[in-house]
């Protein structure tokens, strides 16, 4: 009796054991699958987020840039044109960059083997190329936009490169020049002038009040003689160049919608002084600060296509008396069309500036939207 039980006892024991060593595989695949599962949602869910924001970010506000398109006194730097185009362009060329972030942050997906893996981030890219260029109809002439076909053709362009010395600065030199141009057969129009080279260096850091990641960019435009006498008229005595920086603070409403405050402050430097241009005119400089400011709406159509509006001012002062010059009222509608993951931008802009202050004098009766004053811009930037 005792044996018989002892047989029993141990024929249990060997039973359980086997069936407990026939599910041990499918347990631990189980449970490593659970594992790997939890450790890849928050790599995944932190994904999600940034391309959420890289989506609202896809506005490509003057690469760098929102086009102002007043008319400039002549202590702005580079020249009027040039400025004009580096705010909208900017703004693009920023959103490009955080789009691009993304990507380099982005994480491989859970092993399906029993040993995790770590996340590897795809290789970085140090060097970039730009190319930028905006044509721009206007009333420069005081015509207005009425015969295109005759219509001088006025482009701003510039030629860049950048290097990126840490996940959030990327420093970079590029090279502007005008072209102008008038199909007229008789016109002396057609002419290439090199403007100012600036260095710049941009950065990333956290929203405020709740926005969106800010990435300013700060820049300083070289003083040469022959960008000198193309911007001013003439070789410039005691002139250092100009300060600047541009800088985006932005709110996600919802997927598709957006807004934003975009600021532009400038600097000139350099004595105060008066000269005769080239062409036997009477010059004059004197250092000014200078605000651009903005309030933008976007929609966000989808990861391609965004369309915008804003209002703003352009401020300048005179920096030694710290007397008001000019007072500009700006406003503008525009798309962004981002081809080839952002490596081309096509930035249409229907823009109008509303002179309010002239010479340190508010304007009599201010001319509001009127047809003969809005200008027309087409940017196109290429990033390598």
């Amino acid at each position: 009796m005792k044996l018989t039980r002892k047989l029993t006892i141990m024929t249990s024991a060997l039973l359980v054991a086997g069936l407990a060593s026939a599910q041990t595989p499918a347990a631990q695949t189980t449970t490593t699958a659970a594992a790997q599962q939890t450790a890849a949602q928050p790599a995944q869910q932190q994904v999600v987020a940034k391309a959420k924001k890289a989506k609202k970010n896809k506005k490509g506000k003057k690469v760098e840039e929102k086009t102002t398109q007043a008319t400039p006194a002549v202590d702005a730097a580079p020249t009027a044109k040039v400025e004009a185009a580096s705010v909208q362009v900017e703004r693009n060329v920023a959103s490009k960059e955080v789009s691009a972030s993304v990507k380099d942050a982005s994480v491989t997906p859970a092993q399906t083997s029993t040993t995790t893996a770590a996340p590897a981030a795809a290789p970085t890219k140090k060097w970039g190329v730009s190319l930028v260029t905006e044509l721009d109809l206007d009333n420069t002439n005081g015509e207005g936009v009425k015969n295109i076909s005759e219509a001088t053709i006025n482009t701003i362009n510039y030629v860049g490169a950048s290097y990126k010395v840490t996940d959030n600065t990327k420093v970079g030199l590029r090279q502007y020049f005008t072209y102008d141009h008038n199909p007229k057969v008789n016109s002396s129009i057609d002419d290439v002038k090199k403007g100012f080279a600036a260095a710049t260096v941009a950065t990333k850091t956290a929203g405020i009040l709740k926005s969106d990641e800010i990435a300013p960019m700060f820049w300083y435009y070289i003083p040469d003689a022959t960008s000198e006498k193309n911007t001013y008229g003439a070789d410039l005595k005691d002139f250092y160049g100009q300060l600047r920086m541009d800088a985006e603070i932005g709110w996600t409403l919802n997927p598709k919608w957006s807004v934003s405050y975009y600021i532009n402050p400038r600097q000139t430097l350099g004595a105060k002084q008066s000269f005769e241009k080239a062409d036997g005119t009477a010059g004059s400089f004197q250092a000014t600060s200078r605000l651009i400011h903005y309030g933008f709406v976007y929609y966000t159509l989808n990861d391609n296509v965004q369309f915008y509006a804003d209002v703003g001012m352009d401020h300048k002062m005179a920096t030694e008396s710290l007397t008001s010059t000019s007072d500009d009222a700006l406003s503008a509608i525009g798309a962004n069309f981002t081809f080839f993951g952002g490596k081309l931008i096509i930035n249409p802009e229907i823009s109008n500036t509303v002179h309010l202050k002239q010479a340190g004098q508010y304007v009599s009766g201010p001319r509001w939207m009127q047809s003969e004053d809005i200008s027309y811009a087409l940017v196109t930037a290429i990033s390598l």
